[in-house]
């Protein structure tokens, strides 16, 4: 049996946290023992809030710069591209975005032992995505 190891603080930019996130749902899906997949669990519930917060700003700046239909939402093409009605609107968003993407948050985690995941199905991107949130121990 692994030794625990201790909870740590973390600083992410938002841009990390929502890629963490998607690649602890893509954990979340993958047959695990019940302790990794607890441990998952665990670190879903602390980086979840900071990427929602994160989502619901990018809403706020795309109603903000996209166009808006007669019922209120953000218009996108046929390919689900925004539609912004002007090169300026869309460098507005671009410039807001990027700033959103570069706040911070601390999470307070214990990180993830890369030993408690598979060998057999995982790929490179995943475990990259999950950046600070897995702690290398193989050596």
């Amino acid at each position: 049996m692994l030794t625990k190891n201790k909870p740590t603080t973390l600083t992410m930019r938002y841009e990390q946290v929502l890629v963490a996130h998607k690649a602890l749902m893509v954990l979340a899906q993958m047959d695990l023992p019940r302790d990794t997949a607890m441990h998952i669990r665990r670190l879903v519930r602390v980086v979840g809030p900071p990427a929602e917060d994160a989502q619901e700003e990018r809403r706020k700046l795309l109603r903000l710069h996209a166009q808006i239909d007669e019922r209120g939402q953000v218009v996108a093409d046929e390919h689900d591209q925004v539609q912004f009605g002007s090169d300026e609107k869309r460098s507005a968003y671009e410039e807001a975005h990027r700033e959103l993407m570069e706040l911070e948050a601390e999470l307070e985690v214990v990180q993830l032992r890369a030993s408690s995941l598979p060998a057999e199905g995982l790929r490179a991107a995943l475990l990259i995505a999950l950046d600070d949130l897995l702690l290398d121990d193989l050596g």
